[in-house]
């Protein structure tokens, strides 16, 4: 099994624990716990040598980047929505329940804004962590 299929392998087993969780009833306010154990994994056991094992944590932190620069798109996205928005210009003849729905959209957008910002910080911050963790390793280079 070469280093490449190991990650993969990995990752899989990942997003089957995740979907597992989600299924099971997880929210967002169990996290940390669920999400982000606070014992770091180890490198697999294929990563033998230090070079590998700097190649395992530089390719969990390039995952994250890759969340966190979608989470930032999703937030620019949504953010484009609220600002293309007209007021409310409080013509009489604009229906109450019209009103209700693009006030609902706008407060919608905003907490999924608010979301997906909170979620490119966390994966910013899981980046850092594994580059840090690549820079850590001792051995040969």
């Amino acid at each position: 099994m070469t280093f490449a299929e190991t990650i993969r392998r990995v990752e899989a087993e990942r997003w089957d624990e995740a979907k597992a969780a989600i299924a099971a009833g997880w929210t967002p306010d169990q996290h940390p716990s669920t999400c982000c154990p606070p014992v770091p994994p180890e490198p697999p056991k294929e990563a033998r040598t230090a070079q590998q094992r700097r190649e395992w944590c530089n390719v969990r932190a390039w995952n994250a980047d890759q969340r966190a620069i979608r989470m930032r798109r999703v937030a620019d996205m949504l953010q484009a929505k609220i600002d293309g928005e007209r007021g409310d210009t409080a013509s009489i003849n604009i229906p109450m329940a019209k009103r209700e729905k693009a006030l609902d959209g706008s407060i919608k957008r905003g907490i999924q804004m608010g979301i997906a910002l909170r979620q490119a910080a966390h994966w910013d911050s899981r980046a850092k962590y594994w580059r840090d963790r690549a820079e850590t390793i001792e051995g040969e280079e």
